[in-house]
């Protein structure tokens, strides 16, 4: 059929038979719900002219650098393989060249999407490729993986291509793709940063373009959620950006796990693996550790809980005189002592790795708590009354176990986020501080230290008394304390000077410690309001739960465009959420906390910025409206939806 043709005659060759229908030529358009035989007719209408106005030989036929042409012309940006590979897919009689007709027919024919196996080789004249590798074990099930490989083998490694930095280079490389050979040198076995050493080694070596082979084997049903999404963006340049830095936090999260201990899969730290269905020593051990293994874990913890302010009230207690010789208080530290060494015998004998479990920071705590008792029981009072005091003391040491409570993890948390937040303003502070002693100690030293008396060989000053500025480092000890307000009394300038340098030096004192401190509590501040907007929304989240409506708040809505995102780009097995649970927050507190409310601000257009949460970094919110906000304005459709929607599900790779 030529470009001379008529609308109406085109529109006839495809209105085909009733059979015809039902064998799915045109079937394929009625997926989308159209209605009107006229506006199907007439996408086809303008792809047959963009295969027409290709056709230089007037054979009705195009060669694949045309099919390449005309998917450009439509908008369809598709790497160099993957257009290979679907130009293959519809050259059935190998002619190398493809009809209108038999393209036609391949969207139509939705019976078995194609996926992507295949070996592909890119040529590359510099060893800066563009790609960055990353060395995997290949798991039964990945895609370049054989998923039919028997459980006994050995787990192989391959190396794959995490992310790709390059413009160009993605033109002719697929991400997640496996590094096969270079120049016919098979790098199986080899490491990331070896096989970057060979590209950089081929290169220099030879005048000729070092070609890397690789292999690539799309996931059916990964693939198929991203065509669903993805059909209208293949050439939208936003969403290859967004892509690229998605794809880039993947590859740092990625390494980040991987500088971590693979985890063990166990429920405490020190938990031996296994199942406690089928373990007796990790149900003896999270018994006595874990409070939420079971409802006698959690008397357990109570108990001990409840032990250790007894312990600790009765040793502040049996300092007051009236009641040092009550023997009530030695029968509670025996019996406190025994519970605390049963439940520490326990927990270290069936723990994974007893002597890791002993040098333990906590672990060490709850030795310490029972040690005093008894060496106390087996020395008597053999030892010298001062280690029995320093004995007596380590008891207090039971008091940091109430740190391993859940109730105190979390202020304890708070406490440390708060003080890392602030470790800048703590160090200058630190900083200014040590100047400020070492300066003021020095002139309030010379200010204030006398003249020598032959006679007694001390310094006199004004009131003939010995100056107790005798030194500089002791000066620091004044130094510090008048600057932090405190002011024992123990030395004071009583010269003129001296009390000149007094002054100052407490104003500066007040400048010094008064800003660092305003900085950690706001930090502080910050930290809490942020542990109690977690609370409020775990509690949320879980009335959303009881009431089966989770699926229409704002959280659901963006957790699903959170995994259409990642779905889309980098590593498939990795997860990074776009929109974290802070910014979930800030929607509720916005009150957007429904998928309606959201949706119906998305449809006010541009101006649906003024509505959004300012707390909310900018280039999420254009994501937001840019990629999910404009199919909810019913705006003019593209004029190749059909196509890319179609060849997305076709193709199943994106």
């Amino acid at each position: 059929m030529t470009a001379g043709e008529t609308d109406s005659q085109v529109v006839q060759s495809f209105a085909g038979t009733e059979q015809q229908q039902s064998e799915k030529v045109v079937d394929f358009w009625s997926e989308e719900n159209f209605v009107n035989d006229r506006k199907i007719d007439q996408w086809k209408l303008d792809v047959r002219k963009i295969f027409d106005q290709l056709d230089s030989d007037g054979s009705g036929e195009l060669d694949e650098v045309e099919f390449r042409t005309a998917l450009k012309m439509m908008d369809i940006v598709l790497p160099i393989p993957v257009i290979t590979f679907v130009f293959e897919a519809i050259d059935l009689d190998k002619s190398d060249e493809i009809s209108f007709d038999e393209f036609v027919k391949f969207l139509s024919d939705d019976s078995k999407p194609l996926e992507f196996q295949a070996e592909y080789i890119a040529e590359f004249s510099t060893d800066n490729i563009g790609l960055e590798l990353v060395l995997e074990e290949a798991h039964s099930g990945d895609e370049s993986g054989d998923s039919h490989s028997a459980p006994s083998e050995k787990k192989n490694t391959r190396v794959f291509v995490a992310n790709i930095t390059d413009d160009e280079t993605r033109n002719y490389v697929l991400p997640n793709s496996e590094v096969i050979s270079i120049d016919n040198t098979p790098v199986c076995g080899m490491s990331a940063k070896t096989i970057k050493e060979l590209i950089h080694e081929k290169i220099k070596r030879s005048e000729k373009p070092c070609q890397i082979t690789f292999k690539k084997v799309s996931n059916a049903e990964k693939n198929k959620k991203m065509a669903q999404m993805g059909g209208l963006k293949m050439g939208d340049e936003d969403w290859l950006v967004l892509n690229a830095h998605i794809a880039r936090r993947k590859l740092e999260h990625r390494v980040e796990r991987l500088k971590r201990p693979k985890p063990l899969n166990v429920r405490t730290k020190h938990c031996p693996v296994g199942s406690p269905e089928e373990n007796w020593w990790v149900w003896t051990h999270l018994t006595f550790e874990d409070e939420t293994f079971s409802v006698l874990s959690n008397i357990i913890v109570t108990v001990i809980t409840g032990l250790i302010f007894v312990s600790t009230l009765a040793y502040v207690l049996n300092t007051i005189p009236f009641f040092r010789q009550e023997p009530i208080f030695e029968q509670i530290e025996a019996f406190v002592s025994i519970c605390f060494t049963v439940e520490y015998v326990a927990r270290i004998i069936t723990s994974r790795n007893a002597w890791i479990f002993f040098v333990d920071g906590m672990s060490m705590v709850d030795f310490l708590a029972i040690i005093p008792w008894w060496i106390q029981i087996c020395f008597g009072s053999a030892g010298s009354g001062s280690i029995l005091r320093v004995i007596r003391v380590i008891r207090l040491a039971r008091v940091f176990r109430l740190l391993k409570t859940p109730f105190f993890v979390q202020f304890l948390n708070i406490f440390y986020i708060t003080i890392m937040k602030s470790r800048s303003s703590g160090g200058l502070m630190l900083t200014i501080l040590t100047l400020s002693v070492i300066i003021f100690a020095s002139l309030v030293y010379f200010a204030e230290k006398g003249i020598l008396d032959a006679i007694t060989g001390e310094n006199l000053r004004s009131d003939l008394a010995p100056s107790p500025f005798i030194s500089i480092p002791a000066s620091c000890w004044w130094c510090v304390v008048t600057m932090t307000t405190v002011g024992y009394g123990d030395m004071y300038p009583i010269e003129t000077l001296g009390m000149v340098i007094a002054t100052f030096t407490m104003l500066i004192g007040l400048f010094v410690i008064a800003l660092p401190v305003v900085i950690v509590g706001e930090n502080f501040t910050t930290t809490y309001n942020e542990h109690l907007e977690r609370l409020e929304t775990e509690t949320r989240l879980k009335g959303l739960n009881e009431q089966k409506t989770y699926e229409q708040s704002v959280e659901h809505y963006l957790e699903e465009i959170n995994q259409k995102i990642n779905l889309a780009s980098g590593i498939h097995w990795e997860y990074v959420p776009f929109f974290t649970a802070k910014d979930k927050r800030e929607f509720v507190k916005e009150n957007l906390d429904s998928r309606v409310k959201l949706q119906e601000i998305l449809k006010l257009g541009p101006n649906c910025a003024h509505f959004f949460p300012e707390s909310v970094q900018g280039y999420k919110l254009f994501v937001l409206y840019q990629f999910f906000g404009k199919d909810l304005l019913g705006q003019k459709e593209d004029k190749f939806e059909k196509v890319k929607k179609r060849l997305a599900a076709k193709v199943q790779l994106f």
